[in-house]
């Protein structure tokens, strides 16, 4: 099923004026694919202290080639409760008036607060804010961690002025007055020392120190602490082989040097030493325990020894040892390429504060996103890239839009032009290097296949970009997709938009388009459609003036004609002598009313004319004569007023062959009211058929 929206145009990101309390965060021109209608969505973020109760904008619309279109003077988002950072509006449909329009341009006019007071936009251009690079892509991987280290895990982005704003590290927009972050109350002038590359440097290599000098304190006091350890182990045997020596003078020896074998770290000779176990167990039941765990290790078998020493608790040094044995484990994964476990082992290193396994599972996680970007499982490699590129791991933001990339061409070898377009857009704003060109050769393909498949909404959008872009022939492809629309609309009898289109193709000279608009005015004329007479009274009369052909001549004499037969009483104005100017000489060439006649009479189309045209023409106004009036009004309502004799039977009527008839209002019934006879333009005779008598009477004026 096709998507209900095409996005046919969108305004660049954060749009912002000078003084505004708001950004232009986003805005998307949208085409309903069901009723065609044109839409425009936006996006606002309110940046200042106050609550945003209300905002006004305005809509400027263009068609795909510049042109100015109807747009919106005024639209409102009311009742709004937008505080500080807070994005708004993007749930709201604009319409616009004109299913032409292919880009637009927002203004935003003024906006109320909750405190009742409001701001007004000046003149100032709506401009996008400059786009703010990360840490990482202006300092490096490593200066980057040491900047986080002097002022905080919050910063992600490089400081960033822009006008009356600047953009703190942690992304927020603040204010110029604002000495510190709104959001997480960073002090601007800190964070701007804090970025001088020398001082970083600096920093860095005291940190480096600083841990090394920790380290080898750590290492230090585990000797030390091992050193206690064995003094206590010995003692422990001291006391232990004295208690038992009447039963087991033999075990004494072997026991005791069972211990100091231990103490020495030779597991092997210590257990080779414990000849009476069952004593051992005894005074020591866990160094059996110990030792067995002890011989898995020396085995190889780095988990079993792992859980066998974490068995043991606090045993010695079983703790340590079952890391250890977990860490060598989870490194043996990581060499055989299981990273699925080597990420499971190392997080549960971390998770016990183990040194370095935070680092060894993003390494794990890194070389496991390659793997699925390796074997084109795109979707999966693109989630893990993202989450070590929040955790600023180096190259993970690069390795992330090279996903994003092959997925992009991957949706597009499998004719999944939509999101592959999508996908293209996103890296495009992100400035990837090949994207812009692979986006216009895919928005082509697209525009071809949804040709061959008759989908012209879905091409004429597509090509409409790319025309943008002078890419190959689309200029010439969108105007034979347009010609092909405009057509087919007028074959379903839209003549006012297949007029629209091609009137936009013949201002671009479009071949075909003078052609096609001749045709259709053509039909139009010869079938005086009422709609359309007033279009085809300036087409004929422009178009005459362009040609001076007799073709189109006696065209634009069927066009002037139609008009007044079929709208007569609006044409009868100002109408008062046979050398008087009427409403339609302009599309005569200024001549009367009575030389159209002439003209029209002496064409092919003279069976058209008839001297009752002509006559309602000239019966507009007021006739007066021995004290008695008629008059037809000339506003266009054709209102009749007299003192002659009347009849109280009805309020319409009709004019037909020289006679006024009413007729009652459920115009079942009729009655002749007068039957007039012109003796010049001036003069006529009355017969009124109340009386049976005749009067005269003369042109008023």
């Amino acid at each position: 099923m096709s998507e209900r929206y095409t996005k046919l145009f969108s305004l660049p990101p954060d749009l912002y004026a000078e003084d505004s309390p708001l950004i232009v965060s986003a805005g998307n021109l949208l085409k309903d694919n069901q009723t065609g209608q044109v839409l425009v969505q936006l996006k606002f973020q309110n940046i200042g202290d106050r609550q945003i109760r209300a905002l006004k904008i305005s809509l400027s619309a263009f068609d795909s080639f510049g042109t100015a279109l109807e747009g919106v003077p005024a639209h409102q988002y009311l009742d709004l409760c937008a505080e500080r950072d807070q994005f708004f509006g993007s749930k709201t449909a604009i319409p616009l008036p004109s299913p032409e329009t292919r880009s637009f341009i927002c203004r935003c006019l003024c906006a109320v607060f909750n405190d009742g007071s409001a701001w007004t936009a000046s003149e100032e251009a709506w401009v996008p804010l400059a786009q703010q690079p990360t840490l990482e892509q202006t300092l490096g991987a490593d200066l980057t961690a040491q900047y986080r280290r002097d002022v905080g895990n919050a910063a992600i982005f490089q400081l960033l002025h822009d006008r009356d704003l600047w953009r703190c590290v942690c992304g927020a927009v603040n204010q110029n007055a604002e000495s510190s972050c709104h959001t997480c109350r960073l002090e601007r002038d800190i964070l701007e020392a804090a970025l001088d590359p020398s001082l970083l440097r600096d920093h860095a290599e005291a940190y480096a120190r600083e841990q090394a000098s920790l380290f080898a304190k750590r290492q230090e006091e585990e000797t030390k602490r091992r050193a206690r350890a064995k003094k206590r182990v010995i003692i422990l045997l001291l006391t232990f082989l004295l208690l038992t020596a009447a039963l087991a003078g033999t075990y004494l020896g072997t026991y005791f040097g069972a211990l100091k074998a231990v103490a020495q770290g030779n597991t092997e000779k210590a257990a080779s030493l414990l000849l009476a176990k069952n004593l051992t167990n005894k005074h020591d039941p866990e160094l059996i325990s110990y030792l067995q765990a002890a011989d898995l290790q020396k085995n190889g078998r780095n988990m079993e020894a792992s859980d066998a020493f974490a068995a043991l608790g606090d045993y010695r040094d079983s703790a340590w040892r079952s890391q250890q044995m977990k860490s060598a484990y989870a490194e043996e994964a990581f060499s055989n390429k299981e990273y699925d476990l080597a990420i499971r082992l190392f997080d549960e290193l971390t998770q016990a504060g183990y040194a370095n396994a935070e680092q060894r599972k993003a390494d794990a996680t890194f070389l496991k996103a390659e793997s699925l970007l390796n074997n084109s499982n795109f979707d999966a490699a693109i989630e893990l890239f993202h989450s070590l590129a929040e955790l600023a791991y180096p190259n993970a933001v690069q390795k992330e839009l090279d996903a994003e990339y092959a997925k992009a061409m991957d949706l597009f070898a499998t004719k999944n032009y939509a999101e592959a377009i999508t996908r293209l857009e996103s890296l495009v704003k992100k400035n990837y290097p090949e994207a812009e060109d692979e986006l216009l050769a895919i928005r082509y393909e697209y525009a071809q296949s949804a040709l061959s498949e008759n989908d012209t909404s879905t091409a004429e959008a597509q090509l409409i970009i790319l025309a943008r872009h002078d890419f190959k022939d689309s200029k010439d492809l969108l105007c034979d997709v347009r010609y092909d629309n405009a057509m087919a609309k007028a074959k379903k009898g839209e003549y006012k938009q297949a007029i629209t289109i091609l009137n936009d193709l013949s201002r671009n000279n479009y071949s075909k388009a003078d052609t096609a608009l001749k045709q259709i005015y053509t039909k139009l004329t010869e079938q005086a459609d009422d709609n359309m007479l007033d279009k085809a009274l300036v087409f004929w009369k422009d178009t005459y003036a362009k040609t001076k052909s007799d073709s189109d001549y006696l065209l634009l004499l069927l066009a002037i004609h139609n008009r007044i037969s079929n709208i007569a009483y609006t044409t009868k104005t100002s109408y008062s002598g046979k050398d008087s100017p009427w409403v339609l000489s302009t599309y005569f060439d200024g001549g009367s009313l009575e030389q159209f006649y002439t003209a029209l009479k002496a064409s092919p189309y003279s069976s058209k004319c008839s001297d009752q045209c002509y006559d309602e023409m000239r019966l507009c106004g007021t006739w007066n004569g021995s004290g008695y009036y008629f008059t037809l009004q000339d506003n266009g309502s054709g209102h009749i007023t007299y003192n002659l004799p009347w009849f109280d039977f009805g309020d319409y009527y009709e004019l037909f062959d020289h006679k006024i008839t009413l007729y009652t209002k459920d115009g079942k019934s009729s009655k002749d009211l007068f039957r007039f006879t012109f003796v010049s333009d001036t003069e006529m005779k009355v017969y009124c058929y109340k009386d049976g008598k005749t009067y005269n009477l003369k042109k008023q004026g």
